[in-house]
This record gives structure tokens, C-alpha cells and sequence, in this order.
């Protein structure tokens, strides 16, 4: 449906199935949208995951029963600010990690110092991914380079902040 929008705007919705086995994908047609400066984000809540709706007309969401979305439109720094989720998201892709693959996503509700690492299930730490002083908003770090080298196995990948702790349980294959 076309949604009458004002210079900024933000529309939430919630995906329902009758089928909860099926995967599902959500199509739109990106040439209404007309010819400006103004960005079209579809954000999956739980995850942070941040599609532009201006660059593609698809998104598969697989089982999609009761996920839940948000449509921004508006200005870059309107999308970027509304886009953030009211608290700390800690997300690899895909999990589990092949060899050559993975990435870590952490979405930022606040600026703080950090330390990201990778920890065995002792909790011995295996790898440092990132330290230092990290903005709000959304960090992306590549995993493939560090855990390649890595028996299968689970790992944690911690994240700690001046407001607490984060643990994300990561699968590695071979």
C-alpha cells in the first residue's frame, strides 16, 4: 500500500503466518518512490539488519512468523538515528561460521569504550576483535580471517561495554 509520508516518517509492522514452516519474502516495487534525496530503510527488529529499499525490490525473511520491522523515510541522519534499537545488539551472519565466511554485527544504542573478543566455552579468550572507544550506531567486523584457523567448534563472542556485558554463542564449521 502506498503510505502518505511527511519529511520524516516511521512505520511499524509485524510479519503473520498461517504456514510457520514456509519461508517467506517481502517484494516492493522501488520505482514509486521518486526521484530525491530522501532514504527508504527496512530494519528487522530483533537483529538489526538494515535493508535499502532503494537499491533492491526483494528481501527473503524466511520464517517470518511475528517478525517484526520498521519502514523509515526521511533524511540520512533521520534513518541512521531512528534505525537504532533501544538496546545493544550482538549478531553474527550466518551463524554457524564457515570457513570463510562470517561477520559480526553490533548496533550501538550509546557511544562507549569497548572491547570485542572471541572466547572458547571456558572462557579463555582465543581472539580480540576490536577495543577501543565505539560511537552509537552500527559496527561491522569480518570473522573469516580469525576464525579459520579455528577447530570446530562453539565460541563466544563477548562484548564489553561501560554498560555492562554481551554474549553472542557462535558455531564454527569446517
Amino acid at each position: 500500500n502506498v503510505v502518505k509520508t511527511n519529511q520524516e516518517f516511521t512505520w511499524h509492522f509485524t510479519i503473520r503466518s498461517f504456514d510457520q514452516l514456509k519461508e517467506a519474502q517481502l517484494i516492493w516495487d522501488n520505482t514509486y518512490f521518486g526521484d530525491n534525496a530522501k532514504h527508504l530503510w527496512l530494519v528487522e527488529e530483533t537483529t538489526g539488519i538494515i535493508t535499502d529499499m532503494r537499491l533492491i525490490n526483494s528481501l527473503d525473511i524466511g520464517r517470518a512468523n511475528g517478525k517484526k520491522f520498521k519502514l523509515l523515510y526521511g533524511s540520512r541522519e533521520y534513518v541512521e538515528k531512528a534505525s537504532l534499537p533501544p538496546k545493544t545488539i550482538v549478531n553474527v551472519y550466518p551463524n554457524p561460521l564457515k570457513e570463510t565466511t562470517g561477520l559480526l554485527v553490533i548496533v550501538l544504542p550509546f557511544t562507549t569504550n569497548a572491547k570485542i573478543d572471541l572466547l572458547s566455552l571456558t572462557g579463555k579468550e582465543v581472539y580480540v576483535i576490536a577495543g577501543g572507544y565505539l560511537k552509537e550506531g552500527r559496527h561491522t567486523f569480518t570473522l573469516a580471517d580469525k576464525t579459520k584457523n579455528l577447530p570446530a567448534g562453539i565460541y563466544l563472542v563477548r562484548l564489553q561495554t561501560d554498560a555492562g556485558a554481551f554474549n553472542k554463542k557462535i558455531l564454527v564449521e569446517k
